[in-house]
Parts: C-alpha cells; structure tokens; sequence
C-alpha cells in the first residue's frame, strides 16, 4: 500500500482545528480518523454524480443526520474501509459508464460525508487519477466549511484540474 500522498496525515492540520495528530499512526484528533475511510458509494440522480460517502467530521454535532457516518468509529458501524485511490478512480469510471449512469445523465464524482474535507490529500489522489482519463469530469464536494484556508483552496482547485486539461 503506497501512503506517500498523505504524508501530511502525520501531523495532520487539514481542519481549523489543526490538532496536529499523527493520523497515519493510529493516533485521533478531533474527526476520530486515520486512513481515509469509505462508507459506501452510490448513484445520486438529482445531482446527477457518482456519490463517494466518506467517514469521519471534524465536528461533533448533536443533532447530526449522518451520525452514524461522521462520528465514525464511535457510532459502533462498520463501512466499506479504505480503497486505494487507483481502484476508486476506475470505479467511478465505470460507474459513469453503466447503462443506469447513463440514462440517469450521471456524469460527475460527489464527495461527500461525514466531512470529505479532511481527506483531502486523498481527494486529491483520486481526482488527479481520475483527470488523467475523464478531464471533462465535474467533481462536487458537499463540505462543512471547517478546514485551513490552505485545505480550502486545494478543494477549490478540483474544478480547474479537471477542466483544464
């Protein structure tokens, strides 16, 4: 497993909370995550994407809708783990490529969580793969805003790495 990307999970600062935990240690800061982690993934026909749920948030909302996915692991439920960014790049095309993607006009990856932005080294990984092969891909992120203005404009930056090739 090649973790040279998310180098900087080791003092991880990705958040405004920039706890500075060594995510790749084990070690948990506020989000409670190590490796990027997938809940699952799934068609989303109103947004017309290939939807990527990932676990983990940086915050600890009471009220939270998606408890079970942002509090993540101390919800107690279990999810589809890690994939390397390789095998969820090719995923996500094939995805698109399907008869129901198809006829649904799916045509974009959406990020979304718990909160995505904490992984962004990961997000990264997966949208430069992916841009190789679909430069014309939209990606979304449905985030909750709390990340470093450093964090933020890498997320930004999505929309221009793919459109530019």
């Amino acid at each position: 497993m090649n973790l040279r990307y998310l180098k900087e999970l080791k003092k991880c600062k990705l958040c405004s909370w920039k706890c500075g935990v060594n995510r790749l240690a084990g070690e948990k800061g506020v989000c409670r995550v190590g490796l990027p982690e997938i809940a699952y993934t799934n068609f989303t026909r109103v947004l017309k994407s290939y939807s990527v749920t990932l676990l983990g948030c940086s915050f600890v909302c009471a009220y939270c809708n998606a408890y079970r996915i942002s509090q993540y692991p101390d919800s107690g439920w279990r999810y589809r783990g890690y994939v390397e960014p390789d095998l969820l790049a090719e995923e996500t095309l094939e995805a698109i490529e399907t008869p129901f993607a198809q006829i649904n006009g799916v045509n974009k990856l959406n990020f979304t969580g718990g909160e995505p932005s904490i992984h962004t080294p990961y997000l990264e990984e997966v949208v430069n793969l992916l841009s190789r092969q679909q430069p014309q891909m939209d990606v979304g992120l449905a985030t909750n805003g709390f990340s470093t203005r450093k964090t933020m404009k890498r997320l930004i930056k999505f929309h221009h790495i793919l459109t530019s090739k």
